[in-house]
């Protein structure tokens, strides 16, 4: 119990009708004004110095040690569904969670239930949109499968992940009744864990498009950019995620790779990246972000690793050139080069 811990490091209790009183162990008071619940969700706080949270807040602040690391302690002295069984509140308001209890909340609810139906609907595709394995054999497809055989993509990824191209094609915006015309385009697909379509973007074959990439353009209601990870479904059941801003970087790095659209990784996206690491804690985490991104890959590996511990920054020495540009050669090279992350080398 949550209470053997606290009476190791603050000495002996007193009881009352629904807590235990300490002497605070971080303010150092010894009228015993330091409270703990009896029963989960084992709230505690200081009515001397105010201080207040959940078990693993109280381990993370005490021990000065990171998410992950509180909770390995914890599971010495709590059975793990009192440790994460946070949507058992009583008078403890979500926006009083640290970020780190928001995050593993988002995860609890979710775990377990596959059935429940999403609060996001999948994003149509543009209109006329066909795939690859549907046209092997028309030759309007040609074209589209040859620029992606330029850029290193195989026939094989092309199957895989649900390929395919529109000549022209009618996508709605979000708000209004105006709508984006895409031509030429090969479109991407990212699916959910059940290999359903959920999200697309695109990419002009013309060199000179006015519309060079295009991320679907999403309702509040609908996947978007920033709750959507191009192959995430399937790089974690690998042995590894390599993380990349886009799609072509994704595939260069195998089934491993990932891609976040985008140099900015949401909340949101950390979760599931998360989610899968703490269903298989072996899961190795690769962070190869573009070179004008390093402040942006430092603070997504320090957000992880609050979760995960396995946490690798892949260092690129060749400035303004990504994966997709260097090959799967030096990619690969490079990734076997990464260097683990720590809170002591960040």
């Amino acid at each position: 119990m949550f209470y053997d811990l606290v009476n190791e490091v603050a000495g002996e209790s007193k009881e009352a009708v629904t807590d235990y009183r300490f002497k605070c162990p971080f303010c150092g008071e010894t009228k015993y004004k330091f409270y703990v619940q009896k029963e989960n969700p084992y709230l505690w706080q200081c009515y001397h110095c105010g201080r207040s949270g959940r078990p693993v807040s109280f381990v993370m602040q005490y021990y000065e040690v990171t998410f992950r690391k509180s909770v390995d302690i914890l599971e010495t002295y709590m059975e793990d569904e009192d440790i994460i069984s946070f949507e058992k509140t009583t008078g403890y308001q979500p926006d009083e969670l640290t970020d780190a209890e928001q995050v593993l909340l988002s995860l609890t609810v979710r775990k377990g239930k596959e059935d429940t139906p999403t609060m996001y609907t999948a994003v149509p595709y543009p209109t006329n949109t066909q795939f690859f394995q549907f046209n092997l054999q028309n030759q309007e497809a040609y074209p589209y499968m040859r620029y992606l055989l330029n850029r290193g993509v195989t026939l094989n990824q092309m199957l895989q992940h649900g390929m395919g191209y529109v000549i022209r094609g009618i996508v709605n915006k979000t708000e209004g009744d105006g709508t984006i015309t895409v031509t030429n385009s090969v479109v991407f697909t990212t699916f959910d864990d059940h290999g359903q379509p959920q999200y697309w973007n695109t990419r002009s074959i013309e060199p000179d498009a006015y519309i060079k990439a295009l991320n679907a353009p999403a309702r509040k209601d609908q996947y978007g950019k920033n709750n959507s990870i191009f192959n995430l479904n399937r790089a974690k059941k690998t042995d590894k995620i390599i993380i990349s801003e886009g799609v072509f970087n994704a595939l260069t790095t195998g089934d491993s790779g990932v891609a976040t659209f985008g140099k900015q990784v949401t909340e949101e996206q950390v979760a599931m990246l998360a989610e899968a690491g703490i269903d298989n804690p072996k899961l190795k985490y690769y962070i190869f972000l573009d070179t004008d991104a390093t402040e942006q890959a430092l603070k997504l590996a320090r957000k992880l690793y609050q979760y995960v511990p396995n946490i690798y920054l892949v260092n690129n020495p060749y400035k303004g050139k990504d994966a997709n540009d260097l090959g799967t050669e030096v990619t690969a090279q490079l990734i076997e080069q990464a260097i683990p992350y720590t809170e002591e080398n960040s």
